[in-house]
């Protein structure tokens, strides 16, 4: 990570830069076994033996701007952010997988091999402004942000059974993801009476998503808004003891692979799959 110096424009104003990066080349080996019973006298019918080798190269840029301004000798601030992330992960990956009767003899026409190789690229772009303004009777923040990002996923599948690599276009995959939110939010904090304080606030989000899997041709679409109120009471009799009350709402996103509909292949008998459809999970959080 590179932190950037800050530059004073003026005796109240400051910008700055910060980068980050990584590479790496993780290389991972794999076994695996599944037992397969018959399904009425629960006997071991055959052994399924895969082993795997994983290659990658993984690497990411962030870069952020920053910006602070003081407004007035109270307190006031003014500050703004712009931030870019780029991911991108380089995957191949070979299995074989082996077939036995249950005295791990090998069962003829049981032996089976392939090849995934495909790329995983993420950008994202979001910027956001942030606004403090201490009045006597409260302590006020707000704000707004915007966010874009995008994640484009491409996997080939190659059978390699026979000893040449024979691309199988029903497994490989190509999916695109794109995910836009808007946000505005704004909090107020007041000492009410000695040792007590009381945090209100809300955000506000309004998001637009869509998944286009490019292999199957279907495009799903998902626009939504929510509020998400917090409330904080801070009970602070003394300087080594406090007692505190938070109430939230919370939004849980499902995670790109989770939205993915095609089967995405671990070993030759292994996948998984994502629900385009799948939607976001609401919490309400209250603790002490």
């Amino acid at each position: 990570m590179v932190n950037g110096r800050l530059l004073h424009l003026s005796k109240n104003w400051t910008v700055g830069m910060d980068y980050s990066g990584f590479l790496n080349r993780p290389h991972t080996d794999g076994t695996g076994n599944d037992t397969i019973k018959d399904s009425q006298t629960l006997m071991v019918d055959s052994l399924i033996n895969t082993t795997s080798e994983d290659h990658s190269k993984v690497h990411s840029n962030g870069l952020n701007l920053h910006s602070v301004m003081q407004l007035d000798t109270l307190g006031g601030i003014f500050s703004m952010d712009i931030d870019y992330f780029g991911y991108s992960r380089k995957m191949d990956r070979n299995f074989q997988a082996q077939n036995t009767y249950a005295n791990f003899k090998p069962i003829p026409g049981g032996y089976s091999s392939a090849n995934s190789k495909g790329t995983r690229d993420l950008e994202l772009y979001s910027a956001k402004v942030d606004v403090i303004t201490p009045l006597k009777w409260v302590y006020l923040s707000y704000g707004g942000k915007l966010h874009f990002s995008r994640t484009q996923y491409d996997n080939k599948y190659f059978n390699t059974t026979k000893g040449t690599a024979v691309e199988d276009k029903k497994q490989s995959n190509a999916f695109d993801y794109v995910e836009n939110m808007q946000a505005l939010y704004f909090s107020g904090k007041k000492n009410i009476v000695d040792h007590w304080t009381v945090k209100l606030g809300l955000r506000m989000e309004n998001t637009q998503t869509q998944g286009t899997s490019i292999t199957l041709n279907q495009t799903h679409k998902n626009n939504y808004m929510e509020f998400f109120p917090t409330a904080y009471v801070l009970y602070d009799p003394s300087d080594n003891h406090s007692f505190s009350l938070h109430y939230g709402r919370r939004l849980s996103r499902p995670r790109f692979s989770h939205l993915n509909p095609f089967k995405v292949y671990d070993t030759p008998h292994r996948y998984r799959q994502g629900k385009p459809k799948l939607k976001f999970s609401l919490a309400f959080i209250l603790y002490i």
